[in-house]
């Protein structure tokens, strides 16, 4: 078995173990380096969502912790370390893993890129700007006299989305001829520190002092307005708040 590899690779494996042809569009290739031909005919596959290998001791909990069995599963069986982080699963370089991103390429044998690594991309080669979807809605705003109101996670790191898609929004506004923008500011990446919070808030002020145009005018955590567990006493409060205003208010900020 190889010594390392990616999430990936994963598929190819299990296809190879029961015999199967990897799929054209695979990329991963698998760890075992003979052909098994189907030497088995069922296999189980368990995952251990958020188990991870890091020389480093220090703040490392699963190298604190006496982890009899994982340990003897290493040391007495075939292993391979993983890639399950950044580039190997289709997110910016650095961005730690997460469980959409590594189901996602487990069962996929190839690396798929992120949303947000296309938006990435997108900004890069200016094509983000020609959207006509943000054409449109912006041409509408300035032709009626309304106010063009942007919401979305607010943050350097998360997969969903990244603080600079919502400067080039910006940008893209002022050069569209918007005169009043609002930002609804949706904060709290897993794993973040919970002053991060503040950080982003003042970069957000800082960019619209410096092109003119933009004002924070709600924060929310994403606990709340980004839900997926259908909780919707949390989808309800962000509701209200955007639509009636209803919350802690802040003045002379």
């Amino acid at each position: 078995m190889r010594k390392r590899g990616g999430l990936i690779d994963i598929a190819p494996t299990i296809l190879n173990i029961l015999g199967l042809p990897p799929s054209k569009q695979m990329t991963g290739s698998s760890l075992i380096k003979q052909q098994l031909f189907g030497t088995s005919k069922r296999l189980l596959l368990v995952i251990a969502d958020g188990w991870g290998l890091n020389d480093n001791v220090a703040n490392n909990l699963i190298a604190r912790a006496d982890t009899p069995v994982m340990n003897h599963l290493m040391k007495s069986y075939p292993m391979s370390i993983l890639r399950a982080s950044g580039e190997a699963v289709g997110l910016p370089p650095g961005t730690v893993g997460n469980s959409e991103a590594g189901h996602l390429h487990i069962g996929a044998g190839r690396i798929t890129f992120s949303d947000r690594l296309k938006i990435d991309q997108a900004i890069k080669d200016k094509s983000f700007y020609k959207n006509r979807v943000f054409l449109d809605i912006m041409t509408k705003a300035k032709n009626t006299g309304k106010a063009l109101h942007l919401m979305g996670i607010v943050s350097f790191f998360s997969s969903h989305g990244s603080i600079e898609h919502l400067f080039a929004l910006m940008d893209m506004a002022k050069k569209e001829g918007i005169t009043e923008l609002f930002v609804h500011a949706m904060l709290g990446r897993r794993g973040e520190m919970p002053e991060s919070g503040s950080r982003y808030i003042k970069k957000i002020e800082e960019k619209a002092d410096r092109i003119k145009l933009g004002k924070v005018v709600s924060v929310i955590g994403r606990y709340w307005s980004m839900d997926r567990e259908e909780n919707w006493d949390r989808i309800n409060k962000t509701y209200r708040m955007l639509v009636y205003g209803e919350g802690e208010k802040i003045t002379g900020v």
